[in-house]
């Protein structure tokens, strides 16, 4: 968790759609300036789809030079200088104090580098008879996206876990998701919708080689739904596309 500088208050910001994901209840605002969760964003790989929901919670008041100002609301301006590849999606731009927000960064990463987010947002005052903006506020520096090349992950990790991608995929009923790991463990599938809903789980013991979950999905109502794999600590992801 983090909390982010703008105009000389903590604001947290981050961005992982509310359409597209849901805020974690885990993300607490301590001493109410604004929460960022998580601390840091993961990094990417080339090529490698890239998937991460950020929550945050917007602050009630600024400090202005010496005064303390209530904040009525926030408004997301833009995020600027994210990763080729990367983009960001949420439901709605405009964020009320004390309430948690959801915005998703992804994409498939398409060049190496470390992008450091360029956060703008408009900060609104009751003034007189009614909201006024303030002028826009920025921050480029609390929030990173490293990138790496393929090349850069040992060999060995990249043997010991990977993915499958889901076949048929688009898929009308019943789909395979796989993965390939060179250590046995307990592995797990969760499938989400694009309003960042679970609308399935799924645990199993992969054994050395490929292993497979089955999937139907012939009660979802056609669409895209992201999905993850998790063993350890590593994550892998996807996307399936159910056909009516």
């Amino acid at each position: 968790m983090k909390r982010l500088f703008f105009f000389s208050l903590l604001f947290g910001v981050s961005f992982a759609g509310a359409t597209q994901c849901i805020p974690d209840t885990n993300c607490i605002d301590v001493d109410q300036p604004g929460q960022i969760c998580p601390d840091s964003l993961p990094g990417g790989i080339v090529g490698e789809e890239y998937s991460q929901p950020v929550t945050f919670i917007a602050p009630d008041s600024a400090i202005i030079g010496t005064v303390a100002i209530q904040i009525l609301k926030i408004e997301l301006d833009t995020i600027k200088n994210l990763p080729p590849g990367i983009t960001y999606s949420c439901d709605t731009n405009v964020f009320f104090p004390d309430t948690m927000y959801c915005v998703l960064l992804s994409g498939t990463p398409m060049d190496t580098g470390t992008y450091y987010l360029d956060v703008s947002v408009i900060p609104y005052i009751y003034y007189l008879q009614g909201p006024v903006a303030l002028p826009a506020q920025h921050d480029s520096t609390s929030l990173s996206i490293s990138i790496s090349s393929p090349s850069a992950i040992p060999e060995r990790k990249l043997n010991d876990f990977s993915l499958i991608p889901g076949f048929p995929n688009p898929f009308y009923e019943v789909t395979k998701i796989g993965f390939t790991t060179q250590t046995p463990g307990i592995a797990e599938l969760v499938i989400y919708n694009l309003l960042g809903k679970q609308v399935y789980h799924e645990k199993m013991t992969g054994s050395t080689g490929d292993n497979y979950f089955v999937f139907s999905g012939k009660d979802l109502p056609p669409g895209i739904f992201p999905y993850t794999i998790t063993k350890n600590k590593a994550r892998i992801s996807g996307k399936l596309i159910k056909l009516r």
